[in-house]
């Protein structure tokens, strides 16, 4: 007997949303955690995401609830060999007959389809769990919205799978975070598109077989997302893929349309700091305001990083090792392409000399918060300075 627990209602601020879901998850769960997406002013996107749970542990995550048409939308999506006609037509059949039998219960369908040789149970669990990590690396981090859990017992006869943990499919999915952020130079979003540059391809050490491999995979101008889907993979390992190719210039990534509009809309900020620490901490608070972040950990090589990227603001630490912030702002101010980007200085030293010398290097000032009590006017003094410098236009 599974114990159903009432339903539970909060709204969440972009980047709450996991503090929120270690507050109420527990091994009682079963049933859907419905999520209604808005954008920062609080307005509905008419955008939903629902987490199907059984004993605490998640069976499956999509658009809508999870039936046979939802959890097939996605085994398409993964698994390529549900696309020969064969066995679509062998899946139509297996699901004409268990609606005839009033016997049309999601785990039924999948043993059936084990059985038949058609689907196998882990083909079934790794294609959710794509489909899970895709899920919460687009919608945990950085949305704001409301959240209800909706307890329904129905699930547990529904469930294809035995569920995943939550806590592990969220590391996983910040880790891609931080390595999309590496590469972000190079890869942009899943919406960018790839061109082939056909005088490197020539010249390549590839075979001539995957060269006409990769021609036929992003001919027609296909984004990032349309290869992935075609080759039923992941497509956080689709692009990690392409990175090597992109830096060798064999192929050339076109920003999409949604690139661009995204770009325009959220101002990149960039920090050269050697504290891994705080340039997460900064990035999870200004990320919230609607800010993208860049970052470089080393003052040695951070202006050749800043080059690649397109800021709307530097922030420097002043202290840091082979470089201090003063030195690498004379780097910055020597490069036409940056020379006139808003500098801000950051240091937990508030000494007189260290304000002197940031007005006359022609940068804004930041004192770090060296105590809890301090915080908050940390916060407000760098949203004022944001807004001043470097406001979003929504």
């Amino acid at each position: 007997m599974v114990a159903i627990l009432p339903t539970i209602e909060f709204t969440f601020k972009a980047g709450e949303l996991v503090e929120q879901f270690k507050q109420f998850w527990g091994e009682s769960l079963t049933g859907y955690w419905r999520i209604e997406l808005q954008d920062r002013q609080g307005k509905n996107l008419n955008r939903l995401w629902y987490l199907a749970i059984v004993k605490g542990k998640i069976v499956f995550s999509g658009k809508e609830k999870l039936s046979w048409s939802s959890l097939y939308e996605v085994l398409r999506y993964y698994v390529l060999r549900l696309r020969q006609e064969k066995n679509k037509d062998a899946i139509e059949q297996i699901k004409i007959d268990s609606a005839s039998n009033n016997n049309f219960q999601v785990g039924k369908i999948v043993s059936q389809l084990d059985t038949a040789n058609i689907l196998h149970y882990n083909d079934l669990r790794q294609a959710i769990q794509n489909k899970l990590i895709d899920d919460i690396d687009e919608y945990l981090f950085d949305r704001a919205g409301k959240a209800s859990f909706l307890p329904d017992s129905e699930v547990v006869v529904h469930a294809p799978i035995q569920g995943f943990e939550f806590q592990p499919l969220q590391a996983e999915a910040q880790q891609r975070r931080k390595y999309w952020q590496q590469i972000n130079n190079y890869i942009p979003s899943l919406s960018s598109i790839l061109t082939i540059q056909p005088e490197a391809i020539v010249a390549s050490p590839m075979k001539e077989a995957q060269k006409k491999q990769l021609h036929a995979l992003i001919e027609n101008g296909k984004n990032l997302q349309q290869i992935s889907q075609a080759l039923g993979k992941n497509r956080f390992e689709v692009a990690k893929g392409f990175v090597s190719m992109v830096k060798s210039g064999w192929l050339k990534i076109v920003k999409s349309d949604e690139d661009c509009a995204t770009s325009n809309s959220q101002p990149e900020i960039f920090i050269v700091d050697d504290s891994p620490v705080l340039v997460q901490q900064f990035r999870h608070l200004v990320t919230k305001w609607g800010y993208q972040v860049n970052y470089s950990n080393n003052a040695l090589t951070a202006v050749q990083t800043i080059l690649k990227s397109n800021p709307a603001i530097i922030f420097l630490d002043i202290n840091m090792p082979g470089a201090s912030g003063f030195d690498v702002i004379k780097q910055i101010r020597r490069q036409v392409s940056i020379a006139n980007v808003p500098l801000v200085l950051l240091t937990a030293e508030r000494t007189m000399t260290n304000q002197w010398r940031a007005q006359w290097a022609n940068c804004k000032f930041l004192s770090k918060p060296c105590k809890a009590d301090e915080i908050a006017t940390f916060r407000n003094d760098l949203q004022a300075l944001l807004q001043e410098l470097a406001p979003v236009r929504e």
